[in-house]
C-alpha cells in the first residue's frame, strides 16, 4: 500500500512539473534580454518586441547560461524606457505594472485592464482578423497605441484612424481569455525600474490535460 501511495503522489508530482512548464510563464529573478522581433513597430518608442528570457544570474555579471523560452511582448508605461539589447532581472510577474504610471496607479501599482489583456492575448493566439498578428508593422503599432489608450497612458484623440477602429472593436468584443497574461516588472542593475513588459500564454490544451491524466490513472493502476 505504501509503495503504491510514493508511485501516485510521483506521478503527480510529474504532472504538476510537466503540466506547468509546457506553458510556463516567465519567474521573478529571471533575466530578460530585449530584442527586435521581425514586426517590430515604432509607435513612439513601443510596439512589438521580444524578450529572451534566462535563467537567473547567481554572479550579476549579466544574463543567466540556460535559455527560458521567448516571449513577444508590448510596453506598458509610456514614461518608462526599453533597450534593443538591454539586459534586466524580472522584479515581479504581476497583473500591474509596478512604480505606477500616467495612469493613475494605486501604491504605485497600475493595474491592468481587461481590455488590455484581451487584445494582447487575442494578438497572439486569436483568430479574430481584426485583432491577431499580421505581417504588417501597422498591425503592431496601432496594438501598442490601443494598449496605451486603455491603460490612460495617452488620449483617445491621438490615435490614429486604424488604432480608433481597433479600440472601438475591442471595445465591443472583449470578454474571457482562454489563456494568461501577465506584466513583467523589469530593473536595471541598479534596480530602478524600466519599462514593464506584458506577456502572455495560452492555455494547456485539453487533450494534454487528458493525456497527464490519463497516465497517472495507469501509473496508479500498475501501483
Amino acid at each position: 500500500m505504501a509503495s503504491a501511495i510514493k508511485i501516485s503522489l510521483f506521478a503527480l508530482g510529474l504532472f504538476f512539473i510537466f503540466g506547468t512548464t509546457c506553458h510556463a510563464m516567465p519567474v521573478q529573478n529571471q533575466d530578460a534580454l530585449v530584442t527586435r522581433d521581425g514586426f517590430l513597430g515604432g509607435a513612439g518608442g513601443g510596439g512589438e518586441f521580444l524578450l529572451k528570457i534566462y535563467d537567473d544570474d547567481t554572479s550579476d555579471t549579466g544574463l543567466g547560461t540556460i535559455s527560458k523560452g521567448e516571449y513577444i511582448s508590448f510596453c506598458l508605461e509610456i514614461q518608462e524606457h526599453i533597450r534593443i539589447g538591454g539586459r534586466y532581472n524580472i522584479a515581479g510577474v504581476d497583473d500591474f505594472a509596478e512604480n505606477g504610471g500616467y495612469g493613475g496607479g494605486t501604491d504605485n501599482k497600475d493595474y491592468v485592464s481587461g481590455q488590455t489583456k484581451w487584445l494582447f492575448w487575442n494578438y497572439l493566439y486569436g483568430t479574430d482578423t481584426m485583432v491577431v498578428r499580421n505581417d504588417t508593422h501597422e498591425r503592431a503599432n496601432d496594438v501598442q497605441r490601443v494598449i496605451w489608450a486603455y491603460e490612460e497612458e495617452v488620449l483617445l484623440s491621438s490615435l490614429g484612424k486604424s488604432a480608433m477602429t481597433l479600440y472601438n472593436h475591442v471595445m465591443d468584443n472583449w470578454g474571457i481569455i482562454a489563456g494568461n497574461v501577465k506584466v513583467l516588472n523589469l530593473t536595471y542593475e541598479n534596480g530602478t525600474f524600466a519599462q514593464s513588459q506584458l506577456v502572455a500564454e495560452p492555455a494547456p490544451e485539453p487533450a494534454t490535460m487528458l493525456l497527464f491524466g490519463t497516465g497517472l490513472i495507469g501509473l496508479a493502476g500498475i501501483a
